[in-house]
This record gives structure tokens, C-alpha cells and sequence, in this order.
């Protein structure tokens, strides 16, 4: 049910892992991925998905079909912009995309219903979030430390489930008045 195989020299994965039905865990971080096979995408079982420190700056369009992913790692990847594929994860609870030279975070991010941790640490380049962050309602952690978030949006009150929100080293001058309702927070 787990397969780890970080930390090798993989460059590609045969299309023979989409026979791995039963396949539940799949870690592939510190490879040198350029991309994924299509047939990832037929691992229906798939609850993590760990890419993190590759090369690679596209998924295959039907992983969005993964229905049981959990768990996503795409940190140290290169994407601009977040795959449009990832907004179909409905069953994503964590979602980190450090340092991946992410500039703009899609309103589509609102879709991800059941995201509880979203990290976004090391984006120098995202400097705002959407606001329909405020639709991730049940989003317990958000970490953005070190990225290039110049302020936050007002509809960051809406996060009623938000335990931690951890954004050391950002560019905030201020902070919106309906930070006030973050009633959650804790250390």
C-alpha cells in the first residue's frame, strides 16, 4: 500500500505503476521527475502524493480524477501558477506548494472544501491572496512565511476553523479589522 522511493536519481516512472491498484501512499521526493506519467492518475486508491523536489512543472491531466488524494506535495517544483488539475481534489486536506515560484494563487482555490493545511512558505513572488480562501472552511493551518504577501484580504475573517496562521517574514504593513474574527487561533 506505500511505495517510497525518495531520494534516488529517478528521471522518469514506468507507466506500469498505474497497475498498482491497491497503491495508497506514493513518496517520490528528491528525485529529478521532469514529469509524471498519465497512468498516475489510475491509482484510485491514492491517498498521498508526495513530488516534492523535483523537476517538474505540470501534472498529468487526470490526476484531478483522484477522488481518495489526501495528501499533496508539490513543494520545490517549479509552477508559477497551481495546475488546474489540483482544484478538482476534493477530498484534499493538505496541500504544500513551498517554494515553487508560485506568483498568483487562482480563486479556484475556494473549491478545495476540505483543505485543512495549505503552505505556501517560500513564494517571494505571491504577493496577495484571493479571496475565496474564505471559502476553505474547514482551513485549520496557513503558513505563507517568506513569501511576498504584501497584505492580507479582509475575507481572511471568514476562515472560522483557522487554528494557526503563521506568515513570519512577509511584507504586511497592516492588518485587516476582520482579523478580529479568527476566533480560533491558538500557538
Amino acid at each position: 500500500k506505500v511505495l517510497r522511493l525518495s531520494s534516488n536519481r529517478l528521471t522518469a516512472l514506468p507507466a506500469e505503476i498505474g497497475r498498482l491498484q491497491a497503491l495508497q501512499e506514493l513518496h517520490l521526493a528528491f528525485n529529478q521527475l521532469a514529469a509524471l506519467p498519465p497512468e498516475v492518475a489510475g491509482l484510485k486508491a491514492l491517498k498521498v502524493l508526495d513530488v516534492a523536489s523535483n523537476a517538474l512543472t505540470s501534472l498529468p491531466a487526470g490526476i484531478g480524477d483522484l477522488r481518495s488524494l489526501q495528501e499533496l506535495n508539490l513543494g520545490r517544483n517549479r509552477f508559477p501558477e497551481l495546475p488546474p488539475e489540483v482544484f478538482r481534489l476534493q477530498s484534499l486536506k493538505v496541500l504544500r506548494l513551498i517554494n515553487t515560484g508560485l506568483a498568483t494563487l487562482s480563486a479556484e482555490i475556494g473549491n478545495l472544501g476540505s483543505l485543512e493545511e495549505l503552505d505556501l512558505t517560500l513564494n517571494k513572488q505571491l504577493t496577495a491572496l484571493p479571496p475565496e480562501v474564505s471559502r476553505l472552511h474547514r482551513l485549520k493551518m496557513l503558513r505563507a512565511g517568506n513569501a511576498g504577501l504584501a497584505a492580507l484580504p479582509p475575507e481572511i475573517g471568514g476562515l472560522r476553523s483557522l487554528e494557526r496562521l503563521l506568515l513570519p517574514h512577509n511584507r504586511i504593513l497592516a492588518l485587516p479589522r476582520e482579523i478580529g474574527s479568527l476566533a480560533s487561533l491558538r500557538q
